[in-house]
């Protein structure tokens, strides 16, 4: 009927629409394609309603996916947090047992509003020069 160039072959034309027309003249042919019709509106629709509720699905999961990433996250900065206190902790009680050490004080830590605790004294005699 049409080739390459738009020419139509106005016999074959004839010839097709003929056939369409014999082809449409019985009520069965026509009902037919009407109900053709109906089903494939009806499963472009069902299509379309399982399309949008994948595509809901999969924002619901793309949602919960960014929010699990979040909550990753924030663990991972409370662990480095945690990481830090517990080394700034040891950093303290290190100070703490030095200065203990040094001043022979040991601290109260149930009074932190003063620095207060028991001095222990290390009693030395004095060596008298006549000594031996």
């Amino acid at each position: 009927m049409v080739d390459g160039s738009n020419n139509v072959d106005v016999e074959k034309l004839i010839s097709f629409s003929k056939d369409l027309v014999q082809f449409l003249k019985e009520d069965k042919d026509v009902s037919f394609l009407k109900q053709c019709k109906e089903q494939s509106n009806a499963l472009q629709s069902h299509c379309h309603t399982e399309h949008q509720t994948l595509q809901n699905s999969f924002q619901v999961i793309t949602d919960e996916i960014n929010d699990l990433d979040r909550q990753r996250d924030s663990i991972e900065e409370q662990r480095k947090l945690l990481k830090k206190i517990e080394q700034d902790q040891l950093r303290s009680e290190m100070k703490l047992s030095l200065y203990a050490s040094v001043t022979s004080i040991i601290p109260d830590l149930d009074d932190q509003s003063k620095i207060s605790g028991p001095i222990q004294f290390t009693l030395t005699y004095p060596r008298y020069c006549g000594e031996r």
